[in-house]
């Protein structure tokens, strides 16, 4: 790079003879520079040559602004997904977190159902208790009406024998 030289001469006394320059340039500027020193298409970052050919320093670094603007900007995109990401995440772990929670605090029966269930067998204790108390009555009744019949048939044979 014959620029490189001239900028040597001019910034070699300025440094105590380590030279260093930086150029910033557009992506045609930093493509053409790949292409024609690296034999590699388009734009990059960085690009780095030494000063002169027998210097195995760095001498020149070019870097690629809008290169560089798009990649700073991919890599924030890239930034914001994860942490919106990371953030929803957080959100659905806590919400699964707690619901688990939730149901392994709980009892395999409601205690609800198990007083509802409660107030079903002591109603039908109740029912059957009176059905039973029921049924003793118009058995004792029974008995009494077959008792009474018996008596009255007993009688109709004595008569019809005497």
């Amino acid at each position: 790079m014959p620029e490189c030289a001239d900028a040597r001469r001019k910034l070699q006394g300025y440094r105590g003879g380590v030279l260093v320059e930086l150029a910033l340039m557009h992506d045609t500027e930093i493509a053409a520079l790949n292409a024609s020193y690296l034999c590699c298409a388009g734009p990059t970052n960085i690009l780095s040559f030494p000063a002169s050919p027998e210097d195995a320093g760095l001498g020149v670094l070019a870097l690629g602004l809008e290169h560089s603007r798009q990649a700073t900007a991919a890599q924030a995109a890239v930034t914001n997904m994860t942490n919106d990401l990371l953030k929803k995440n957080a959100e659905m772990l806590k919400m699964g977190t707690i619901e688990t929670a939730k149901e392994a605090e709980r009892s395999i029966v409601d205690i609800e159902t198990l007083q509802h269930t409660n107030q079903q067998l002591i109603s039908t204790l109740d029912e059957v208790m009176q059905i039973q108390k029921d049924g003793a009555q118009k058995r004792r009744e029974a008995e009494l009406e077959l008792g009474r019949i018996e008596g009255e048939l007993k009688q109709k044979l004595l008569e019809l024998r005497g």
